[in-house]
């Protein structure tokens, strides 16, 4: 039986970098019914960001391009 980590999907959303520079990426862990069910901040750690039974789900996630602010709402109500 798969876990629920297992049978979700991972999107990739992408902000502008921050004034350092430092990526603003996030992994967005969404269940099948389109509930949300997690936000995993890359903070330069890659796929390594996401637990490992995500893994081959974050090389192959689908990015989409948001904004600053939707970067750090979506940290703020999901990580």
């Amino acid at each position: 039986m798969k876990t629920i980590l297992q049978s979700s999907t991972l999107i990739k959303l992408v902000a502008l970098n921050d004034v350092n520079g430092n990526e603003q990426h996030i992994y967005l862990n969404v269940s099948h019914s389109g509930e949300i069910i997690k936000a995993y901040d890359v903070a330069n750690k890659g796929i390594y960001a996401v637990p490992e039974e995500l893994k081959i789900k974050a090389i192959n996630a689908n990015i989409i391009y948001i904004s600053k602010k939707e970067y750090k709402r979506i940290l703020k109500e999901y990580e």
